[in-house]
């Protein structure tokens, strides 16, 4: 059976006067009983119900599930790129599927190591450099190579990846990446991780909304509980 909606309505224990029913149960907001029509409480004290409390919780619940389905649409394939590829030595050529974005080309500068609580780090400058790298589309187009505007770097099991060049893919498809260098040079071909972080931003936003969402929600349904009390 559906409840009433929100409204005044006669006491149940005293027919003399009305009592505001927020739609799921009744507020301690008493009127005297009358002809007029009184609108709600004047406050926040009629949103003060389980129901309400509930809706916030579910609602914080559906952000974190969109949150999640953005991040992995937004960043996932990028840290797979990042994490999963396997890096390849110098000289090497490799066909790779790519998304339409900017790329760094990651080189093996230094390691890192942990002696108890203590870690270490020993790391070299970038020898690559646009002149050492082509990549070509399927259709014969090479695009532009370039030095990175600021330092990136991946650390993977101890090894200290660098930026070295950065590219743009316009559009996404299956890629030549070709590189020379130095004999035996380890390289990662990865997206460059600030345009990663922004890609992050909406879910990153999402998150919060959702955790904004659910402490409401549980404030809500325990002053619902301590009013019913």
């Amino acid at each position: 059976m559906a409840e009433p909606p929100a409204d005044w309505y006669p006491e149940p224990d005293d027919p003399s006067r009305r009592r505001y029913w927020d739609g799921s149960e009744w507020t301690d907001h008493f009127a005297p009983s009358g002809p007029y029509s009184a609108g709600p409480p004047k406050g926040m004290t009629w949103f003060v119900n389980f129901r309400s409390g509930w809706l916030l919780v579910a609602a914080g619940i559906a952000c974190g599930g969109l949150a999640a389905l953005l991040l992995v649409n937004a960043v996932g394939s990028a840290l797979s790129d990042s994490f999963l590829r396997q890096p390849c030595e110098t000289p090497c050529s490799s066909v790779l599927e790519l998304d339409q974005g900017a790329y760094l080309i990651f080189e093996l500068v230094g390691r890192s190591t942990r002696t108890g609580p203590v870690t270490s780090f020993s790391r070299g400058p970038e020898t690559l450099g646009p002149a050492d790298v082509t990549v070509q589309s399927v259709n014969g187009q090479e695009l532009d190579i370039r030095e990175p505007s600021s330092g990136q770097t991946i650390e993977r099991n101890g090894a200290i990846y660098g930026g070295a060049v950065r590219f743009d893919v316009p559009e996404a498809g299956r890629y030549t990446v070709s590189i020379k260098g130095r004999s035996d040079k380890s390289v990662l071909v990865a997206p460059a991780l600030d345009q990663t972080f922004r890609k992050a931003i909406p879910g990153v936003l999402v998150v919060l909304l959702g955790g904004i969402a659910i402490s409401s929600g549980l404030v809500v349904l325990l002053m619902a509980r301590g009013r019913r009390r």
